[in-house]
């Protein structure tokens, strides 16, 4: 079954001027509350949402919006009656190393994707994400959806400043993201209806799977 067509997926900064008068010396500007030579060293993905090789894999660092932006193949769960377990997950490991960091700590603050989804009643699915950094504690999410339903999506979530893990000042380390989705029945084998049948994609029938990452920053201790 595939009930979904297969194709490919595709913040604001006001900044605020003064002028000194001619007689008083220039004022000195601000240290900035964020880095300013942050950049994408690289980002390793595996999975079988994403697996090596994925020619629309790609990633990028918006310096404006503070965040990262991946795109890839689109991602489909699917459940029912002849698909394997296999096919009802899917997810992708990103391991995304910054440079330009030195002196400053990130966390990951919120995340954003789209989608479809097409549930029988009795079926239903959900998005994860969960993260971490090498050696370091792991924050996640999830949303769920019940079936019976068929609509687009947009999923976003913003974690709160208290739980967030932050990034090693010492000693720098990757980010690492976990994003999955899976589609499973309200009853677990060997009741529920097999009858029913659900999927859901991560992307459209016209473009790529997408998956937006916000970042927060803090100096380091002196």
């Amino acid at each position: 079954m595939n009930r979904i067509t297969q194709g490919t997926f595709a913040w604001l900064t006001v900044l605020l001027t003064s002028q000194a008068l001619a007689s008083e010396p220039a004022p000195t500007d601000p240290a900035p509350d964020q880095p300013t030579a942050v950049h994408l060293r690289s980002v390793t993905y595996n999975g079988i949402g994403c697996p090596p090789g994925n020619a629309d894999f790609q990633a990028t660092y918006d310096p404006m919006g503070h965040g990262l932006k991946m795109t890839m193949t689109q991602i489909v769960a699917e459940w029912g009656a002849g698909i394997s377990l296999a096919q009802s997950r899917r997810n992708c490991t990103l391991s995304i190393d910054l440079g330009g960091t030195e002196g400053w700590q990130y966390a990951l603050s919120r995340f954003k994707t789209s989608g479809f989804v097409d549930l029988d009643p009795g079926v239903n699915s959900e998005i994860k994400l969960y993260s971490f950094f090498d050696g370091s504690p792991s924050q996640s999410v999830s949303r769920v959806y019940k079936g019976p339903i068929r609509t687009e999506f947009e999923a976003q979530d913003v974690w709160p400043l208290t739980t967030l893990q932050w990034s090693n000042c010492e000693t720098p380390r990757k980010l690492n993201v976990n994003f999955a989705i899976k589609v499973f029945p309200d009853r677990p084998a060997p009741k529920p209806n097999m009858n029913a049948v659900g999927s859901m994609l991560i992307g459209s029938e016209w473009s790529s799977a997408g998956l937006d990452l916000g970042l927060v920053w803090r100096r380091c201790p002196s």
